[in-house]
């Protein structure tokens, strides 16, 4: 994983954390430009999902995620992204 990789999962981590550990991707595509600087497609953010869900730390049903304990403690910072 790249380190732009790293930074946009991080992020849509601590987006998820911070809107009570669910949403959506187009909700969530626009908190990475506003909070977090970071542009990207809607493609790109379903793509990021397949990839956080796959490391067991969102749960997803087509554009709704919802994270699991082991994403949660990523997104609070007490355990590494894999």
């Amino acid at each position: 994983m790249t380190e732009p990789d790293r930074k946009r999962a991080n992020s849509l981590l601590v987006s998820l954390l911070l809107n009570g550990g669910a949403g959506q991707a187009r909700q969530l595509r626009d908190e990475l430009e506003q909070v977090h600087g970071v542009v990207v497609t809607l493609d790109r953010v379903r793509q990021d999902f397949n990839n956080l869900h796959d490391l067991g730390l969102i749960q997803k049903v087509n554009d709704t995620v919802a994270l699991t304990q082991e994403g949660r403690e990523t997104a609070q910072g007490t355990r590494k992204l894999p």
